[in-house]
């Protein structure tokens, strides 16, 4: 309830701040005195529908591994509520780089700079496997402590441990595959992305927890590494993307420059 109320209270807030802010004639949020059309909404839904659906996909297969954890057993589905908890926690260091990675991954092809925008995405990459890495390290290192502070129950607590030293390995690929979906999205690719996530999520992931985590019984140790598993699948998966799509473009706005340096 807590949380349904403050997600409609930020949507309220934030639709109440782009309808009433400065520049929303100029950028056509009401439209504009000049009487350019507002937005397309058609071209923002083929490019938001695709990534609300990975997001779905992604949200689901998390409260999918939950409901799983609760048929093994009541610890278990605490102690995966603890690694979860954690993990979102770290990710918003990797949601930051993401969004600052997209952005500048946009930038480069609204200015027609293949090589920026190759450089913005790998950057933003390495930038993020050396946070998380770090993150993953602590976490391996303090992986006690941090059970600790969230319950002193004997029986969740070294199930606890156990599902955090294997987060500190999921934290790596959860970082590095945040900002290269950040990329692809700065870059307009959309669908492409989503299907990942089905695949690596919904075919990979969820059938592996249920296999080895309910059905031979191997609990919440199983659950993460179906969890790790889905997300290496879809971290190599959209580096393969993201190199393709950069190539390509890197490709087809090579003539345009030689061209522009022999008119030079």
């Amino acid at each position: 309830l807590a949380t349904s109320i403050t997600r409609w209270w930020m949507l309220a807030a934030i639709l109440i701040y782009a309808l009433t802010m400065r520049d929303r004639l100029h950028y056509g949020v009401t439209g504009g005195a000049s009487g350019r059309p507002a937005v397309g909404i058609a071209q923002l839904m083929k490019l938001g529908v695709p990534f609300a659906l990975a997001i779905g996909v992604e949200t689901s297969t998390f409260s999918g591994m939950a409901a799983l954890a609760g048929i093994v057993s009541v610890a278990a589905l605490a102690a995966y509520q603890v690694a979860l908890n954690y993990m979102a926690l770290v990710y918003m260091l990797a949601l930051g780089l993401s969004t600052a990675t997209a952005i500048r991954v946009a930038n480069a092809v609204g200015a027609g700079d293949p090589i920026g925008l190759r450089r913005a995405g790998w950057v933003g990459t390495g930038l993020v496997a050396a946070l998380m890495l770090t993150v993953g390290l602590a976490t391996w290192w303090g992986r006690e402590a941090i059970a600790l502070a969230y319950t002193q129950d004997p029986a969740v607590v070294p199930l606890a441990v156990a599902a955090l030293a294997i987060a500190a390995l999921i934290t790596l690929l959860d970082g590095t595959q945040g900002v290269l979906i950040g990329a692809l999205r700065g870059a307009s690719d959309a669908l492409v992305p989503t299907l990942i996530y089905g695949l690596a999520f919904w075919f990979i992931s969820l059938p592996i927890a249920w296999w080895f985590g309910v059905r031979l019984g191997q609990g919440v140790p199983a659950l993460m590494w179906s969890l790790f598993a889905g997300l290496a699948v879809a971290t190599l998966l959209l580096a393969w993307r993201f190199h393709g799509l950069s190539t390509r473009i890197f490709a087809a706005a090579a003539p345009a420059a030689s061209a522009r340096t022999s008119r030079a």
